[in-house]
């Protein structure tokens, strides 16, 4: 099985350096991968690395 590794909504925070209702915001536009448990909002780590990577621009050589 993946080592599934979950963190919290304040962890997600601190490592984009967003505001929480900013990071909300991205949960209910579905801009962010995240897993609802309950009423608990989680984020597998290694998706959200993956989706950070998928953020990337290509710097374009003028």
């Amino acid at each position: 099985m993946n080592d599934l590794k979950l963190i919290t909504i304040e962890q997600i925070c601190q490592l984009l350096q967003l505001k929480k209702s900013n990071v909300r915001s991205k949960i209910l536009n579905r801009k962010i991968p995240h897993i609802k448990l309950g009423s608990s909002i989680r984020f597998d780590q290694t998706e959200i690395y993956n989706w950070i990577e998928s953020q990337k621009r290509e710097v374009k050589n003028d």
